[in-house]
């Protein structure tokens, strides 16, 4: 008898796990949105806030990663991208002036897939 809850509990904690598991999208959109995610390959992911982005990596680093996740470095405060010596890079070739930038101000740009 014991064997067969193990079973039970095994299967439920299973469906339980798959039933999370359904909202895994959900919570990288969020986020991306909010821009922590620092590195995600194939169901997992590195999340960090952006204080210990800053303090950890630099503002250059930081505002790559804001890039990656979908953000301008102009929408988060700042004149544009940094050269990784604090330089200010030009927008002219960027990514977001030519297909507009994912998140603005944390909401979905509804123009960013039309382009």
């Amino acid at each position: 008898m014991r064997k067969d809850h193990q079973t039970d509990t095994a299967a439920s904690l299973k469906q339980y796990g798959m039933d999370a598991d359904a909202h895994w999208e959900e919570v990288m959109e969020l986020a991306e949105k909010y821009g922590f995610i620092l590195q995600a390959y194939g169901g997992t992911t590195l999340l960090a806030t952006h204080r210990n982005q800053l303090e950890s990596y630099g503002e250059p680093e930081y505002l790559r990663i804001q890039q990656m996740n979908g953000h301008c470095p102009k929408d988060c405060g700042y004149a544009g991208c940094l050269e990784k010596d604090g330089v200010p890079k030009s927008c002219g070739s960027c990514w977001v002036i030519q297909k507009g930038a994912k998140w603005v101000r944390f909401e979905k740009n509804p123009a960013y897939d039309k382009r």
